[in-house]
């Protein structure tokens, strides 16, 4: 039996997520788009990196900007560790798509699941 007295406020905090979300939704874009456009392989890495790039400006945002210090009870942290780490990976990412197109070319793999797979990656 659950009491109403041990349930805990869950802390949510949607904007503490957003370059996740961002970067999730434009692997979501990726895939899509792929799946009724495969022979356009450009776009899905555009949207890709369109969808970095926006992720590392609300990052950039949200480090200039105060917000609260944790979300989601303590797994989410708002601290320079965190934003550090979230531009590097949006920059290996970055680099990733940019420097495998030649090879996606060569091997003929499907730059959409590709893209998305980086993107859910990260």
């Amino acid at each position: 039996m659950v009491f109403l007295a041990e349930l805990v406020n869950p802390n949510v905090s949607i904007s503490a997520i957003m370059p996740e979300l961002v970067v999730a939704l434009a692997g979501i874009v990726a895939m899509v788009y792929d799946s009724f456009f495969p022979n356009q392989r450009r776009v899905t890495g555009i949207v890709s990196l369109i969808g970095l790039a926006a992720a590392g400006a609300i990052l950039g945002m949200m480090w200039m900007s105060p917000q609260p210090a944790s979300a989601f009870n303590g797994m989410v942290v708002h601290d320079n560790l965190r934003m550090a780490f979230s531009f590097v990976f949006l920059l290996v990412t970055a680099m990733t798509i940019l420097i495998s197109t030649v090879w996606m070319d060569n091997e003929h793999v499907p730059a959409g699941e590709y893209h998305s797979l980086l993107m859910f990656a990260t």
